[in-house]
């Protein structure tokens, strides 16, 4: 019986110890993740400054999402969501065109991130910057698990922005395709028109062989 009764403490004494160092931990976050892009700024905003069009380049895709309810708002400036595992908000906060996008999210029981999503002009194009701050609800479990949550969505940003590069670039590819062929085909118009006249004035019958 009293192997039982020391046994029992021996684990009641771990536990506390373990919720006693959770608690401890830090539970605030801050991540970042980059990524250039072979566009201008005004290219990549016109990705970011619209929620709804956030579908096509984020990993969170709320249409892959069983019983996920997502409503945005007319200006497509907030967006929120009804799921299993609670209610969520996102919103714009701030935004100044072709340089910063601030916005906020709300999810559950977690206190209120603050993220932005930066552009950064470059020589060869814009680099992008998404960061996060915030505070995981309080409680030992979350000193613990604010590690993997910030592994976890640092990886997401990464992903996010590559797909946000491939979307911008081909957007910008085809922009760049569609002038060039207007150009050619102004060249061509005006080659064609000089053609036209210069048959037409050789053509022409001088005027002492009217006589």
């Amino acid at each position: 019986m009293k192997y039982w009764i020391r046994l029992l403490a021996l684990v009641a004494c771990v536990i506390l110890v373990f919720a006693i160092i959770g608690s401890l931990l830090p539970h605030g976050y801050s991540f970042s993740a980059s990524r250039e892009i072979n566009a201008t700024p005004a290219e990549v905003y016109a990705q970011i400054d619209s929620l709804p069009d956030w579908k096509s380049w984020s990993q969170w895709d709320p249409d892959s999402i069983e019983d996920l309810t997502v409503e945005y708002s007319a200006d497509g400036k907030s967006q929120t969501w009804t799921d299993v595992r609670g209610d969520g908000k996102l919103w714009f906060a701030d935004q100044k065109p072709n340089e910063q996008v601030d916005y906020r999210m709300r999810f559950a029981n977690f206190p209120e991130m603050e993220a932005s999503i930066s552009l950064e002009p470059k020589d060869d194009g814009t680099l992008v910057t998404w960061k996060s701050d915030g505070t995981l609800p309080s409680g030992p479990f979350y000193g613990y698990f604010r590690h993997v949550f910030v592994n976890g969505m640092t990886r997401e940003y990464e992903q996010s922005l590559g797909k946000l590069k491939e979307v911008v670039e081909s957007v910008s590819r085809k922009s760049d395709q569609g002038e060039s062929n207007a150009a050619e085909t102004d060249s061509a118009d005006k080659d064609l028109e000089q053609a036209t006249s210069d048959t037409a004035n050789s053509n022409a019958v001088p005027p002492n062989q009217t006589q």
